[in-house]
């Protein structure tokens, strides 16, 4: 599994710890790529090989990356290599699959805290928020595109399907 990101990023340094655990705890390869420019990027990109040693590309959560999401879409989809990552809005461009916190519904929750701020209540009063759900959502055009299907099991848990 490749994944690539900008190590002047602490976000996404964080990230990549987590990622790495998971990986190992998983027994699947990670395979990381710095990147601090478009430049390097594209460059890190034309050297990926749809072989044995990347079946897939996971998009950390860094600014950067995300950024240029068409760049790395493009090059995954030249490979026939599948793509995961952490917010809807990917899947919407043309990540194969994307598991996380919907980033509208999060900002719908912070306006409620921020209401009850607005109305009076200390904001030293008000509970810790957290995501109320992780969203699974499929590209099913990229998948058509890489000639995959998912399993009965994850269409079913899957939140929203993209056509």
């Amino acid at each position: 599994m490749a994944t690539f990101y900008n190590p002047s990023n602490s976000l996404s340094l964080i990230a990549i710890a987590d990622a790495k655990k998971a990986a190992a705890n998983t027994g699947v390869e990670l395979i990381e790529n710095q990147v601090k420019d478009t430049e390097e990027l594209i460059s890190t990109l034309k050297e990926l090989k749809g072989d044995e040693a990347v079946q897939g590309v996971y998009i950390i959560p860094d600014a950067f990356v995300v950024s240029n999401i068409e760049i790395v879409i493009a090059k995954a989809n030249e490979l026939g290599i599948p793509m995961i990552g952490h917010e809807e809005t990917l899947a919407e461009k043309g990540v194969t699959l994307t598991y996380g916190a919907s980033f509208f519904k999060l900002g719908n929750q912070c306006a409620g805290v921020m209401d009850l701020v607005l109305k009076g209540r200390s904001p030293k009063n008000i509970p810790i928020q957290y995501p109320e759900k992780f969203e699974i959502v499929i590209n099913q055009k990229s998948l058509d595109g890489l000639k995959l299907s998912p399993s009965p099991s994850v269409i079913g848990r899957s939140d929203r399907i993209i056509r």
